[in-house]
C-alpha cells in the first residue's frame, strides 16, 4: 500500500512537471549541428561562417547560415568545429524564420554524467540508492513545479520556503524509512533546525539591510525579464534550500544512532540517549559545518578574487552587501545545523522511550 501511494505521488508530480513544460513558448529552442564552416580573419577574433542543420523541432532538417564571433568571458567563448552541436533559439519572421545561437549543446555530456552518477548510486547503494535517487528526483520536481511557480505567482516567499523545506523533508524520510517513529523523529528534528535558520536569516538580513538584488542573476531577472520579486526574501529562501541537505543528514544520523542504541541496550534511559546523541553530534558538527561553509565559499570564489586583486581593505570587503550576504548565508545555515543536533537528540530520545523502537522502525541504516 505504501509503495503504491509513493508511486502515485511521484507520477502525479511528474505529470505536473510535463504539463508545465508543455506550455507553448513564444520562441522555440532546438538543437543544431554544424555541418560545414570556414573562418574569416578580423582585427580581433575570427568570424566563423557556419552552415547548421536543425536536428529537432518544427524546422527539423532545415539548413541555416550563421556568422558566429567568439566573445571572451561569456557563454559564446568557444571555437566552433564541424560536427559540434549548438543550442538555437528559433522564431518566425516575415521571411520564414530566424535563429540565434544560444550556447553549445551540453545535454549529451550532462546526460552521460547523470547516468554515471545513477549507476554508481544503484551499484553501491542498491535499494537505499534507488530510494535516495527517487527522493532526489521528487525534491527537484517539488522545487521546479511548485516552489518557483508559486513565487512567481506572488505568494509569500518565506511561507513557501518553509512549506517546501518541510515537504522535501517528509517525502525524503518517508521514502527512506516509511511511516515510522524513526522518520517522525528525524522530521521533527530537521524542522526545528530549519525554522531556526529561517528566523535568524530573516532577522539578520533585515538588520544588515540585505536587498538580495546585487547578485547578477537577480539583476537579470529584474531588468531583462521584468520579474517583480522581494529579492531579500528570495535570498533567505536560497539559504534555507541550500541548508536542507546537511540538516537532513545530521537529523537522520542522530535519530538513527538513538534508535540503534535503544535497540541494542533497551535499559538505556532518556537522559543517557540524549547525552549519546549530543556526543556524536559534536563530532559531526565540525565536518558538516565545514562542508556547508566551504560549499558557499566555493560558489563565491570569483567574488573573493575580485576583492583580493583590487587590494580592497578588509573593512570595505566585509561591509559590501555581497560579502555580508555570504557571511549571513554561511553562519545562519550553520547555526541551523548546530541546533539540529540537540533537538534531534531530545526528540528522538523521547519518541524512542515512549514505544517499541525495534518493531516500529524499518532499519535502513545499519
Amino acid at each position: 500500500m505504501k509503495t503504491r501511494l509513493l508511486l502515485t505521488v511521484f507520477l502525479l508530480l511528474l505529470l505536473a512537471a510535463n504539463t508545465a513544460l508543455a506550455a507553448e513558448p513564444t520562441a522555440e529552442t532546438v538543437t543544431g549541428e554544424i555541418i560545414d564552416m570556414y573562418a574569416v580573419e578580423t582585427e580581433t577574433f575570427p568570424e566563423y561562417h557556419l552552415t547548421i542543420r536543425i536536428l529537432d523541432g518544427s524546422y527539423k532538417d532545415r539548413m541555416i547560415e550563421k556568422v558566429f564571433s567568439q566573445i571572451q568571458y561569456s557563454q559564446w567563448d568557444f571555437v566552433p568545429a564541424k560536427g559540434q552541436k549548438l543550442v538555437l533559439c528559433i522564431y518566425a519572421s516575415g521571411t520564414g524564420f530566424e535563429a540565434n545561437i544560444i550556447s553549445l549543446s551540453r545535454q549529451g555530456d550532462l546526460t552521460l554524467l547523470s547516468v554515471i552518477f545513477a549507476a554508481l548510486l544503484l551499484i553501491f547503494g542498491r535499494l537505499k540508492g534507488l530510494l535516495s535517487l527517487i527522493s532526489l528526483i521528487i525534491s527537484g520536481i517539488v522545487i521546479y513545479v511548485f516552489f518557483i511557480p508559486s513565487i512567481l505567482e506572488g505568494y509569500n516567499i518565506m511561507m513557501l520556503t518553509i512549506f517546501t523545506a518541510i515537504a522535501i523533508t517528509v517525502i525524503s524520510f518517508v521514502i527512506l524509512l516509511g511511516f515510522t517513529k524513526k522518520s517522525l523523529a528525524a522530521i521533527l528534528g530537521m524542522i526545528c533546525g530549519i525554522i531556526s535558520a529561517v528566523v535568524l536569516s530573516e532577522l539578520f538580513c533585515r538588520i544588515c539591510v540585505i536587498t538580495g538584488a546585487v547578485d547578477e542573476d537577480a539583476f537579470l531577472l529584474a531588468t531583462q525579464y521584468n520579474v517583480e520579486l522581494n529579492f531579500a526574501d528570495l535570498f533567505v529562501a536560497g539559504i534555507i534550500i541550500g541548508a536542507i541537505g546537511v540538516v537532513m543528514d545530521v537529523s537522520m544520523s542522530i535519530t538513527s544512532l538513538v534508535f540503534e542504541l535503544k535497540q541494542k541496550s533497551p535499559k538505556m534511559r532518556c537522559a543517557e540517549l540524549i547525552s549519546s546523541g549530543l556526543n556524536v553530534g559534536k563530532d559531526m558538527m565540525a565536518t558538516m559545518i565545514n562542508t556547508l561553509i566551504l560549499a558557499y565559499v566555493g560558489t563565491s570564489l570569483p567574488l573573493l578574487f575580485i576583492f583580493i586583486t583590487s587590494s580592497s581593505s578588509p573593512v570595505y570587503v566585509v561591509n559590501t552587501e555581497a560579502v555580508a550576504g555570504e557571511i549571513i548565508r554561511s553562519l545562519c545555515g550553520s547555526i541551523g545545523l548546530i541546533l539540529t543536533v540537540p533537538m534531534a537528540s531530545i526528540i528522538a530520545s523521547f519518541i524512542v522511550i515512549s514505544g517499541r523502537p525495534a518493531g516500529t522502525a524499518r532499519r535502513i541504516y545499519k
